[in-house]
């Protein structure tokens, strides 16, 4: 007959077990989730330092994925379904308990295999001397090559270095505007026209939007339309803006509006009298035209990219159905280009 195991040592081998099979499915999800991210960091420094072939980017990610896809039913394999037997779980104790395990091993197969000539007496008396053993063993860290303290490392290093780049650029800053900012309500409370502020800011960023988004229209669709050279550098130097520091373009341009106020202030004063002041560098105007030059680029760069996807022969079967170009632009270009403009 069989004979039953203690409920301590059944208790105690199947908690090892149920250990070993969270400890080895960790590890495969952590070395997955490890893979992901290497590859992604090695593409990312890639494109950062060449124009990365399309062949090389399907490799880094099938190889990324090929950790995660492959090697977590390979763990799940090895270590949960091939070890799904209490005696299983004794063969792996022995790796750290050698004569522990083999006496474990010998108890679990006793319980599991009839002999009608063993004395069960003795049987149960090694029992009770294997659970006695092993009612006060902690087994938590009899787990066999257990890396998933060191895969958890290597994710947490992962992380740090993906999230460098969004902590640097977006965190930190905004975390420090926040506290500069409280510090600042906190010392002198809310203006009274902040509302005013806020209508400005709008206003002015609105504008300056609508500039930058027309002017690099006229530079890219000039470029289409005209195919001259003049046409392409104005393009191209009107791209200039975004290279050139904020500091060194609004120096850069303040002789020019300077000049330009005191033109206007000499010419109103001689048609009406009295002073002008400065009409355009005291106002908004300025920022606006200086925000445009500063991000043009950008507007013109999305209208160009949307335009060399619409192929020169729209133009010609809208000119010879009998559009003119300013019908072709507006009946057949722009509703093209609406995701350009987005």
């Amino acid at each position: 007959m069989k004979t039953t195991l203690p409920p301590i040592l059944e208790s105690k081998l199947a908690d090892f077990r149920r250990r070993v099979w969270v400890v080895k499915v960790l590890e495969g999800i952590l070395a997955g989730c490890v893979g992901l991210l290497a590859s992604w960091i090695v593409l990312f420094v890639l494109d950062r330092v060449m124009e990365t072939p399309v062949w090389m980017r399907w490799t880094l990610m099938l190889g990324g994925s090929a950790v995660l896809g492959l090697g977590l039913p390979l763990k799940w394999h090895r270590w949960v379904w091939r070890q799904r037997q209490l005696e299983d779980a004794a063969r792996l104790l022995k790796r750290t308990f050698p004569r522990l395990g083999d006496q474990l091993l010998g108890i679990v197969e006793l319980s599991r295999h009839e002999d009608a000539s063993r004395s069960e007496r003795l049987v149960q008396a090694a029992m009770a001397q294997a659970a006695d053993a092993v009612k006060d063993k902690d087994f938590t860290h009899a787990v066999p090559e257990a890396r998933h303290a060191r895969w958890g490392w290597a994710l947490a290093g992962a992380l740090s270095a993906v999230s460098l780049p969004v902590l640097v650029g977006f965190v930190f800053p905004a975390l420090y505007l926040v506290a500069e900012a409280w510090r600042r309500v906190a010392f002198a409370g809310l203006p009274t026209d902040l509302g005013g502020q806020i209508v400005n800011t709008v206003t002015i960023s609105a504008f300056a939007t609508l500039a930058a988004l027309c002017a690099g229209f006229l530079l890219a669709y000039g470029a289409r339309i005209t195919r001259a050279p003049l046409a392409a550098a104005c393009l191209r130097l009107g791209s200039l803006g975004y290279a050139i520091p904020g500091t060194v373009l609004a120096i850069g341009l303040l002789p020019g509006f300077m000049a330009l106020d005191g033109a206007l202030a000499d010419l109103i004063e001689w048609l009406r009298g009295g002073t002008a002041g400065l009409l355009l560098s005291s106002s908004g105007a300025v920022l606006v035209y200086a925000y445009a030059t500063r991000f043009v680029a950008i507007s013109a760069g999305g209208v160009e990219s949307g335009l060399a996807k619409l192929s020169p022969s729209l133009d010609c079967a809208a000119r010879a159905l009998g559009q003119t170009a300013t019908g072709a632009l507006w009946r057949v270009h722009l509703p093209m280009l609406r995701p350009a403009f987005g």
